[in-house]
């Protein structure tokens, strides 16, 4: 019985070890055949397949692409964002609130609804003077009416006059007063005294002033800051007085540009900065006179007693005919002919504005061969670049 077995564990070892041939030969078994056919299927399948390295599946195979098939998509150009519309930014500017912090002491909160003009664009270079020649020495003379008919204007000096240093800066060598449009009469409650008589104002910087400062220069440290300060009107001040060493808050009326009486008098007042600013008028500087205001010379003046376009350009050539100086002026005005739409816009309704076009002022600009710009426009830049072509040309 034990041979047996020995013999049978055997022959079952040498089968096992002889290799079995799967066809699909006839000749073999049926299930053989059938096998042998499953495995051709299953080696054609994989000739056509590729197997991802650690998956189970398997994805198509993928020929490589030559440059014939590389086709470069067209360049995507963003769509520019929309402008945000105009009622977007009022709202905007209705509701800005600054907070005071150390570094600024001033709260600007403005109370009343304010047309917001767009955003002036980046100021272009002007032509700066010729290579072989220095640039004009220009002492600027801004008359400014700060009655009531201007808040409006004067709220967006910001933007306004966003451009005007910058143009001016690398063209001209410059230096800046600012005095009122008003010339004596006040109105009932204030003394003609009172007038700044075309005395420079202090200037301003962050809603403080510069006790002493009168004259904007270069030099002076944020100078830029220091001009649209002295140049704009807020509603509400918090500033520390150096006068009486406290945190004390104003009224817009005691910080620049304040304000002035109901009968305007520009070119009165430029006349009398001819004589009551001596010391700001340097050796061989033009002059040139910057208008802004709303209205004419001496409205609720006699006719007789108003101050001419001529009387100014005399009494300049009174202090300095011999000196050789250069004198033009540049109202920015309602235009006599030109600025219709703006004078029914701010001259009555919600603005309360008492605006007339500036006849006379407009004649100043003409006589001593000046421009007039008007008060509606969104940015003065363009009135910057008339002005450094002008005064550098020595025709």
């Amino acid at each position: 019985m034990k041979i047996l077995v020995i013999v049978s564990f055997t022959v079952l070892l040498v089968g096992c070890g002889t290799p079995v041939s799967l066809t699909s030969s006839e000749d073999g078994p049926a299930w053989a055949t059938e096998l042998a056919s499953e495995v051709e299927k299953g080696k054609e399948a994989e000739a056509g397949k590729v197997r991802v390295k650690g998956k189970g599946k398997a994805r198509p195979k993928v020929e490589p692409r030559t440059v014939n098939d590389m086709v470069t998509p067209p360049p995507v150009t963003p769509e520019p964002e929309p402008e945000k519309p105009e009622w977007v930014a009022d709202l905007e500017d209705k509701v800005e609130v600054k907070t005071v912090s150390k570094k600024s002491r001033r709260q600007d909160i403005k109370s009343d609804l304010v047309e917001v003009a767009p955003e002036p664009e980046q100021p272009a270079p002007a032509a700066p003077a010729p290579a072989n020649q220095a640039p004009a020495k220009v002492d600027f003379i801004f008359i400014v009416d700060s009655s009531n008919s201007m808040d409006h204007f004067l709220r967006r000096v910001k933007r306004t006059f966003a451009g005007f240093l910058p143009t001016i800066d690398a063209s001209l060598d410059w230096k800046i007063m600012f005095t009122h449009a008003d010339h004596g009469d006040h109105g009932f409650f204030l003394a003609n005294w009172a007038s700044s008589e075309g005395r420079a104002f202090s200037l301003e910087r962050d809603g403080r002033r510069l006790l002493g400062e009168k004259y904007l220069t270069k030099n002076m440290e944020d100078y830029r800051t220091v001009f649209i300060d002295t140049l704009r009107l807020h509603d509400v001040y918090e500033y520390y007085d150096d006068n009486s060493g406290g945190d004390q808050e104003l009224d817009s009326c005691d910080l620049p540009p304040g304000c002035q009486g109901w009968n305007e008098q520009p070119l009165k007042a430029l006349q009398g900065a001819f004589v009551r600013n001596r010391s700001f008028f340097r050796p061989g500087a033009d002059v040139a006179a910057v208008i802004f205001s709303d209205s004419d010379e001496g409205e609720h003046t006699e006719p007789e007693k108003r101050v001419k376009a001529q009387d100014v350009v005399k009494a300049f050539h009174a202090e300095w005919g011999d000196e050789g100086k250069r004198f033009i002026a540049y109202p920015i005005i309602m235009i006599p002919g030109e600025d219709e739409e703006c004078m029914k816009k701010y001259s009555s309704g919600f603005w309360g504005g008492e605006g007339v076009f500036g006849v006379e002022i407009a004649r100043m600009a003409k006589v001593t061969n000046g421009t007039s710009s008007s008060l509606c426009a969104n940015s003065y830049t363009p009135l910057a670049r008339k002005i450094v072509s002008d005064f550098n040309s020595r025709d």
